[in-house]
């Protein structure tokens, strides 16, 4: 297989349809349903038995797997008559086309799957299944942790389809051989794996880690046990957090995980294992699409997009350039173009491709994180939040919140959400519901914490909001860099401004003694040149008006000689103008004689 792809792309091989009689020129067919597209060159009698089997795999696997609906990015699926057909399509090794018979690519510019339907191969079959229970996992209401993300893949991957039935859980041999031979994970320590592990490898699934996975969610799902079958569910809305794996298994299972691992041994020994095969109705499914020719424009984007998907955007933007130009009131084009465009790294083509596609009622959600960040100003390819930002925030923040409505899980949204609402004038509704949607979504996001405490100080919960950025700024190690410095960069201008506050209504009072010595206070801080600049030249200001009220004191109590001199050796150390002008004024005034009448 080939090395990973831009823009986080995996890749699975797919079986492939028995050959169909080859015509010098297809006649490209576009079946269309709600969750997928087909885009293909066999007839369609064959392109509708795809689309039966594809879409009873979506629908038999929701049984198990509940996905936001809303959130789940359709799939295009370009079937060619044959390999040689699909090999310009192919990403490249060393030059030339892999040996691939197929490909599943998940990518930030949507989803694909290229196959040549001139081939047939069990295994690929099984990992583009896999790479499709990914698909639908990664919109699940609750991010699943990494063993049962992957044991729920490789369970399904088995999925097939004959007649009227389906059939899910069938065992993979090479998993029941190795478990057979190889000293197995305690579940405890299989419950806290996760990426960057030396047990996983989402490249190489013939580890103990991946059988195990396999065995314990087949386990929980096709084991025959009605106990373990009807607490699946419980078992996953526990998993929420980072419980202890001990009290969780005893809280579902009434056992500890030791007393666990002994049920998955007992389970695996007995080497049996149950299929679930379900009837369903072919022609209430096909009923659910609608099949017409493509177009010659519709063709062409499919394969234009399918050449930026498997990392040749180059060759892909020449393209999408002329046809974005020939279907210009379409947001397909657009964003096409503008995804070949990021991959190739040109980004201000992206930019005004993806503003094109937005102003077209895109919706894609990757098109609007792109403007948001853009608008920002953060640099493209930049993974981590930012801590300050400039631009037309509120802007931007349309631009998530739009991304969010599409895509609920973009964790980077309720980030850059989070770090800019401190510098917006006023908040909706919307903005705070948001947030407390990802607050739900990823409980341990510390900036979405930040979030949510600025939201209470805007809405008049100073203590609540104050107190839970004091929270995230004192625990460097769980909240994580960007975070404690936005929470500390907050609380730091929640001080100086209530220093600026009581300085403004010492001034008020006109205490400026007291105004002098909170001044002197305040310089001892960090400061920005400017606001150091502003804060002496206040300062200054006390100081002055205090020695003037003095003055003044003195003149009335008839001591103008004192007065004068005070007010003319404070004259040259006043900073502000007006006030120059005011103690000249002062001067002028008690020079003149008072009349005795």
């Amino acid at each position: 297989m080939p090395s990973p792809l831009r823009l986080g792309t995996r890749i699975a091989c797919l079986a492939i349809l028995s050959a169909p009689a080859l015509a010098r020129e297809p006649t490209w067919t576009r079946l269309d349903s709600s969750h997928f597209t087909i885009i293909s060159a066999v007839p369609e009698k064959e392109t509708r038995a795809w689309a039966v089997e594809f879409e009873q795999f979506r629908t038999g696997i929701g049984r198990f797997i509940h996905t936001n609906e809303t959130a789940l990015r359709p799939v295009t699926v370009v079937l060619f008559r044959s390999q040689d057909d699909m090999r310009p399509y192919k990403p490249l090794e060393k030059g030339r086309p892999a040996e691939v018979n197929g490909m599943f690519l998940r990518s930030q510019m949507g989803n694909y799957i290229e196959v040549g339907a001139d081939e047939e191969d069990e295994q690929t079959r099984q990992l583009v299944f896999h790479e499709e229970v990914h698909w639908l996992t990664n919109v699940s209401d609750t991010p699943l942790p990494l063993w049962l993300d992957e044991g729920l893949a490789e369970v399904f991957s088995t999925f097939s389809i004959d007649d009227s039935y389906y059939t899910y859980g069938k065992p993979l041999p090479w998993h029941v051989q190795l478990l057979s031979r190889e000293k197995m994970i305690p579940l405890k320590q299989l419950l806290k794996i996760r990426h960057g592990s030396l047990l996983y490898n989402e490249g190489e699934r013939t580890s103990i880690f991946y059988a195990e996975s396999w065995a314990f969610v087949h386990y929980l799902l096709f084991s025959g046990h009605w106990e373990e079958r009807t607490k699946y569910n419980e078992l996953v809305r526990a998993l929420r957090g980072d419980p202890d794996p001990d009290a969780l298994f005893r809280r579902v299972f009434g056992s500890d995980c030791a007393g666990m691992d002994e049920r998955l041994k007992d389970y695996l020994s007995h080497g049996s294992y149950t299929e679930t095969r379900l009837r369903y109705d072919r022609t209430a499914v096909e009923k659910g699409f609608t099949a017409r020719t493509a177009s010659p424009a519709e063709v062409k984007l499919a394969e234009a997009s399918l050449l930026c998907a498997v990392g040749r955007p180059e060759e892909a933007l020449q393209r999408l350039r002329r046809i974005a130009a020939a279907m210009p009131e379409s947001p397909a084009g657009w964003e096409a173009e503008g995804f070949a465009a990021y991959a190739a790294h040109e980004y201000g083509e992206a930019a005004t491709c993806f503003g094109n596609a937005a102003e077209r009622g895109s919706r894609n959600y990757f098109v609007y994180s792109f403007l948001g960040d853009t608008t920002l100003g953060i640099a493209p390819d930049t993974l981590a939040p930012q801590a300050t930002v400039g631009g037309d925030l509120r802007l931007a923040d349309n631009y998530y919140e739009r991304e969010l409505s599409l895509n609920p899980l973009e964790q980077h949204a309720y980030d850059n959400l989070s770090s800019n609402f401190f510098a917006l004038d006023t908040l909706s509704p919307a903005d705070a519901w948001i947030l407390e949607q990802g607050s739900r979504l990823f409980p341990d996001d510390a900036l979405i914490r930040v979030g949510l405490a600025v939201v209470a100080l805007k809405q008049g919960r100073r203590e609540q909001g104050l107190e839970a950025l004091r929270a995230v700024a004192a625990d460097p190690a769980r909240s994580g860099k960007t975070a404690v410095t936005c929470a500390r960069s907050i609380l730091d201008y929640q001080r100086k401004s209530d220093d600026i506050d009581r300085l403004n209504a010492l001034l008020q009072k006109q205490d400026y003694p007291a105004a002098v010595a909170l001044a002197d206070e305040m310089l001892k801080a960090t400061l920005e040149p400017a606001e150091r600049g502003n804060l002496v030249f206040t300062r200054n200001r006390a100081q002055v008006a205090g020695e003037v009220r003095k003055a003044i004191d003195l003149a009335n109590s008839g001591n103008v000689p004192e007065a004068r001199r005070m007010l003319q050796e404070v004259l040259p150390r006043a900073e502000d103008p007006q006030m120059r002008t005011q103690i000249q004024v002062l001067l002028d005034h008690i020079a003149v004689p008072r009349s005795t009448g």
